[in-house]
């Protein structure tokens, strides 16, 4: 009996189609994705050490990774429980250091009106208009929203646990089933790329941890030999900010400043303006010092993505596709460098690993 097979216009209908429910359902299901790229991250992250732990003990991963798992949960959860009364109280001191700046801001600017061509702007309404919703906060509508989004917000934190450890678990045998799906005589350019892409992926994160507590660590040092107010808090706005390259600094530096314009130095004897330039003096040279020397050595030039790419890429990330895909534009941009490096060899014909011989290039089937 003869086997029944697509014609060819079939298979390309049949491929259109597929493709349309999937960017469909990339877009109705961005937040599960969102969630599961959470739980991918944690898995990339907690990988390194199931390795270690598994090569020293010989222990099967159905040990080694609840064991993992557990550990990171201990961690995190006591670290967040022993450490958050302490942060708390210095980012309650910052933010009461922001409200005074406004009530200032609010003093100085109340019966001012700013006039451009025919608009005129009395900050006094934007003020009586932002404290009226802040108000309407208060209402028992609302306190039911503020119900409903804290058991959303658990149940994606479930969804994000649970799939950074099954992740964690099955990542090699889901691995080898995504690239068994490319033809036989393909797959060894799959594993290359997949070995590239993951060192690419590694670096970044494994960089960006650190220097987000260096740059966190000299802007608390930084302020406090200055005698910045809420120098620690500042220093953990900043290092958590660092994730968003180029515009996060710019922002922990705007605070920065601000206080120190008006509230001063806890002991230099000098003016709030010229202490506000010596705050931003501070951060200028942390991020000189980042820029040029740290996030060189430590990332070790392994996305070579020119600075002005990777400031287009965040701000566009970020007004397009929100604050999650803006904290990992950066290694996309690396991967998909690194797969238009790999498309433009095998267009031209050409040998997409040059250091590579084509045969054993073809030939490459480990991970």
């Amino acid at each position: 009996m003869k086997q029944y097979t697509w014609s060819r216009p079939t298979r390309l209908t049949m491929l259109a189609l597929l493709i349309a429910l999937g960017i469909w359902f990339a877009y109705y299901a961005r937040d599960l994705i969102s969630a599961l790229l959470l739980g991918a991250l944690i898995a990339f992250i907690l990988n390194p050490f199931l390795l270690r732990i598994e090569q020293r003990t010989r222990w099967p991963r159905s040990l080694t990774v609840p064991l993992v798992f557990l550990l990171f949960l201990i961690v995190f959860v006591g670290g967040a429980i022993l450490l958050a009364p302490y942060l708390l109280r210095e980012l309650n001191d910052l933010a009461l250091e922001l409200q005074n700046i406004q009530a200032r801001l609010e003093n100085t600017l109340a019966d001012r009106t700013f006039s451009f061509l025919f608009l005129e702007l009395r900050p006094r309404d934007v003020v009586e208009m932002l404290r009226g919703s802040t108000s309407d906060l208060l209402q028992p509508d609302r306190a039911f929203r503020f119900m409903q989004g804290a058991s959303t917000n658990l149940a994606w934190i479930t969804v994000i646990l649970v799939s950074a450890f099954y992740l964690l678990r099955d990542w090699s045998r889901l691995r080898d089933w995504m690239i068994g799906l490319a033809p036989a005589a393909a797959q060894g350019d799959v594993w290359r790329l997949y070995e590239d892409v993951r060192g690419v992926w590694r670096g970044y994160l494994r960089g960006q941890l650190l220097l987000m507590l260096v740059i966190g660590a000299l802007t608390a040092l930084g302020g406090a030999v200055a005698g910045l107010r809420g120098a620690l808090a500042l220093g953990i706005v900043a290092g958590a900010l660092d994730v968003i390259p180029s515009v996060g600094p710019i922002l922990a530096m705007g605070v920065g400043v601000g206080i120190a314009w008006f509230e001063g130095s806890s002991y230099l004897s000098v003016s709030p303006a010229v202490f506000a330039l010596i705050i931003a003096g501070i951060f200028i040279l942390i991020q000189a010092a980042e820029n040029i020397w740290l996030r060189p050595i430590i990332m070790k030039y392994a996305l070579q993505l020119h600075p002005g790419i990777v400031i287009i890429g965040v701000l566009s990330s970020l007004v397009l596709a929100g604050i999650l895909i803006t904290l990992i534009i950066v290694p996309l941009m690396g991967t998909s460098m690194i797969l238009g490096r790999y498309l433009h060899a095998r267009l031209l014909g050409l040998p997409p690993w040059p250091d590579t011989d084509e045969e054993e290039g073809s030939a490459l089937t480990t991970a």
